[in-house]
């Protein structure tokens, strides 16, 4: 590491936008850059060029010169010393693709593999391009100052005898070299990507505790033979020229200080309560971790009989699985974290935590991802953050519906998870008021409400449950998704409706809602809800009938006129962002499939659902009897003759 005074009074700014995020719980912070390069191959390699602002490129260009990535992060400045991390994740943004800033070769927008990689030495931060906003014209650096890291030096000198060069030249890669962590990259501008693991984890904790070790990471593109097939991200400096920090490098760590633990001892089953099971008596403090470890050999059962209290639970078993179990509760303050690091395990006693709860699932690569299972009796104030990739789920629902509530959640990582019953009237909803989501949210056959998230908080959903559609393979991608909806993906599907009676996306409320309850809940405008159901069922009540179809009438005969209606509410079923023919086939599909009209105790008003209708979510196959098959028949055949595969001329 080499100090730059000028980078890093640059840097105080981003630095300081990116600790600003850092949530109220002491073991989760985000930290940006403090110093990044990209190292130029082939050509720009003769005459040794070096590269900065604004961004880092990974890959090659048109003439087949291959880039390489530098990145680093001051942890020690942001972490305690002695902590433990329990996961790390790097962000980065694509600014550019080969071929789109006017240069040679063409452009593409297909995905490459670029690896992390540990980096060995010690290296200097550019400085030239200092102040550029655009990444155009860039690709090939300029000439190097004194200090700059370039393809053969790490630090480099005008005068060859006074240069440090890379043990390897291209910043010390080699073939054997096992990546830290690899992620997929498409060439889309704007898109963000995320780099974890395991190793990482390890390439962090060693930084933290080991200061002269960090000499950050590596980004190599394993693809250096084709050429035109760079990405380019925007370093801290770039982002910071342009007033645009959500777009800077940003390395999430979580970690856990040191704290007093106690680990429960016996190799089977037991009572929490009872001191001769633990190797430091009962756990019950906020300052103390309880630890279930390798003891057992079978599957046990921890029994929770009285409230206890705990800084903290891990998790690391791959070969048994504990269950907690009792009435207790168990409230979890302090630090407030449940660390999994191996096996599946489960926590049925009602949980409580008054500051927020971190979660993290971090992978063993040897072992497979861990996985948590937690009760939907939880008392929860602050946020919910899953972190590692992982799974934490949530027990299915085993009487009607059943509301958990989290105010805000975040997955930046792996899956979270709601289980579900094989009863479709047994169901979770789940309520939160903030929702950020980098992972995987499935819901299974359950519904969720997002409290005031308005236009915008819409908009978002809306893409994450079309990104969890997805094509192909339906309901099988990252963002919001159903792995029910997976099962059944022609006739179901996780609908999303903002629940305002203004529908075009104009970006404004009319102040008058469409529901006034959900799944037993009381909603207002400006929600969002999302429920698991029929594919055409458009207006919520969970059957598809003339209702649905006037519905996706009114918005097919709106598409190119002066108010265009748009959303799932008015038809668009497969989230493309038009009504047409393709959802005609998803609503008649899901028509002809749904089984008996009516399961409902009662008839769903325009502004009240009722939770029996739910019933009507196909969970198997159900005979329609001769009079009604023939009264679906009839108006089948009426609704069908209203089909239109274009747009209104």
């Amino acid at each position: 590491m080499r100090p730059n005074l000028q980078k890093i009074v640059m840097a105080a700014a981003v630095l300081g936008a990116l600790a600003s995020a850092r949530l109220t719980l002491a073991d989760m912070v985000s930290i940006g850059a403090s110093q990044d390069a990209t190292l130029l191959g082939g050509a720009d390699a003769l005459t040794n060029n070096s590269l900065s602002d604004p961004g880092i490129f990974v890959g090659t260009d048109g003439a087949g010169n291959p880039k390489r990535g530098l990145i680093e992060f001051d942890v020690a400045q942001y972490v305690p010393a002695g902590a433990t991390i329990t996961s790390a994740s790097l962000q980065l943004t694509v600014g550019q693709v080969a071929g789109s800033g006017g240069g040679t070769g063409g452009f593409t927008t297909a995905a490459y593999t670029i690896d992390l990689l540990d980096e060995t030495q010690a290296w200097g931060q550019p400085t030239n391009f200092v102040g550029a906003t655009s990444l155009n014209g860039h690709g090939h650096g300029a000439a190097p100052d004194s200090g700059d890291a370039t393809w053969n030096d790490a630090f480099y000198n005008s005068d060859p005898t006074m240069a440090t060069p890379w043990n390897v030249s291209g910043g010390n890669w080699t073939s054997s070299d096992v990546p830290s962590a690899s992620t997929s990259v498409a060439g889309i501008d704007g898109d963000s990507f995320t780099w974890s693991s395991t190793q990482m984890v390890s390439d962090v904790q060693n930084w933290l505790d080991n200061l002269a070790s960090n000499d950050g990471w590596l980004l190599r593109n394993e693809d250096e033979t084709d050429s035109t097939d760079f990405r380019a991200f925007w370093s801290w400096q770039g982002a910071a020229n342009n007033n645009a920090p959500a777009t800077a490098p940003s390395l999430t760590v979580t970690y856990i200080l040191p704290q007093p633990q106690s680990v429960w001892n016996i190799s089977g089953a037991g009572s929490w309560g009872d001191s001769s099971n633990w190797t430091a008596g009962v756990p019950n403090g906020a300052g103390i971790t309880a630890a279930f470890l390798g003891a057992i050999t079978s599957n046990a059962t921890v029994n929770v009989t009285s409230p206890e209290t705990v800084g903290g639970i891990t998790f690391n078993n791959s070969s048994f699985s504990y269950t907690i179990a009792g009435a207790g509760p168990i409230t979890i303050s302090g630090q407030a974290f449940i660390n999994v690091i191996s096996g599946s395990h489960t926590i049925q006693t009602p949980l409580i935590y008054t500051a927020g709860l971190n979660v993290v699932t971090a992978a063993d690569p040897s072992i497979g991802n861990p996985s948590l299972t937690l009760p939907l009796a939880i008392t929860a104030t602050g946020a919910f953050n899953k972190f590692g990739p992982g799974t934490v789920a949530f027990s299915p629902s085993t009487g009607g519906i059943t509301t958990l509530t989290l105010p805000s959640i975040s997955i930046t990582a792996g899956t979270m998870a709601l289980l579900s019953n094989t009863i479709n009237s047994n169901r979770t909803l789940l309520v939160t008021s903030s929702l950020s989501i980098a992972g995987t949210l499935d819901l299974g056959k359950n519904d969720m409400i997002v409290q005031g998230a308005g236009e915008s908080g819409y908009g978002t959903i809306n893409s994450q449950v079309a990104s969890g559609r997805g094509v192909g393979a339906l309901w099988t991608g990252t963002g919001i998704t159903s792995s029910a909806a997976a099962a059944l993906p022609s006739t179901t599907a996780l609908a999303v409706v903002m629940n305002d009676a203004n529908q075009t996306p104009d970006g404004s409320l009319s102040g008058t809602a469409i529901f006034t309850t959900f799944d037993g809940q009381s909603v207002s405008d400006g929600d969002v809800l999302v429920k698991y159901t029929f594919a055409g069922d458009a207006n919520l009540d969970g059957v598809v009938d003339a209702a649905d179809y006037e519905q996706i009438d009114n918005g097919f005969n709106s598409q190119g006129t002066a108010t265009v209606l748009s959303g799932w509410f008015n038809g668009d079923f497969n989230y493309d962002g038009v009504i047409n023919g393709d959802d005609y086939t998803l609503i008649d599909n899901a028509f002809n499939s749904q089984g008996s009209v009516s399961f409902a105790s009662g008839s769903a008003g325009a502004t009240e659902m009722f939770a029996a209708d739910t019933e009507q979510i196909p969970g198997g196959s159900t005979a329609v009897s001769e009079p009604d098959a023939m009264g679906l028949l009839c108006v089948a055949g009426l609704l069908c003759r209203r089909r239109r595969f274009g747009p209104p001329r």
